[in-house]
């Protein structure tokens, strides 16, 4: 989250605009998810989930090209979904996204944006190029991470994970003076 966030406010620095979003796309529910976002309430818009062809970042994550939309009026796949439930309207937006190894991970919005022309879309697809790069990574580890203390074959929690737990569970019965037991 630390380092969406930093990509993030990097953009806003170099591109300004009214908000900036990172939608990642959930593997399991094939749909995009609002990740990060600046000057964006994601308490209002972290539950929204959009498939794979639906809206402006639907489409840039389904076709993995780029998109620039001067008047969202006039853009038959815009959705103002996202629009009445932040009470922000969008009146241009720039969408890139994010794809590694062919894939798609997810899309970067810029709403609103002060520049339209082809230097901010350069700019913004190079930082999707890093930020997808970012988001492998990190889900990577993640699943290492996963595998570290599950078994692969049946999915449960293994040995490593017992010592861990285990280990947490003695230290705090000794930072608390509580009986710890174990069958």
């Amino acid at each position: 989250d630390e380092l969406f966030s930093k990509i993030l406010h990097k953009i806003s620095e170099l591109l300004p605009a009214e908000n900036w979003s990172l939608l990642l796309l959930d593997k399991a529910t094939g749909e995009l998810h609002f990740e990060v976002s600046v000057e964006l309430d994601l308490e209002k818009v972290g539950e929204v989930r959009l498939r794979l062809g639906q809206g402006i970042a639907g489409k840039v994550a389904l076709e993995q090209k780029p998109l620039v939309i001067e008047d969202v009026t006039k853009c038959e796949f815009f959705s103002g979904q996202v629009d009445r439930i932040s009470g922000c309207p969008t009146r241009s937006i720039i969408c890139v996204p994010l794809v590694f190894g062919g894939r798609s991970l997810g899309v970067i919005e810029v709403v609103n944006p002060r520049e339209l022309g082809g230097e901010a879309l350069a700019l913004l697809s190079v930082v999707a190029d890093y930020a997808a790069i970012a988001v492998e990574n990190t889900r990577r580890y993640q699943r290492i991470q996963e595998m570290a203390v599950h078994d692969n074959l049946t999915g449960l929690y293994n040995t490593r994970f017992l010592y861990q737990a285990l280990a947490n569970q003695i230290e705090r019965a000794r930072e608390t003076s509580r009986a710890f037991s174990l069958i």
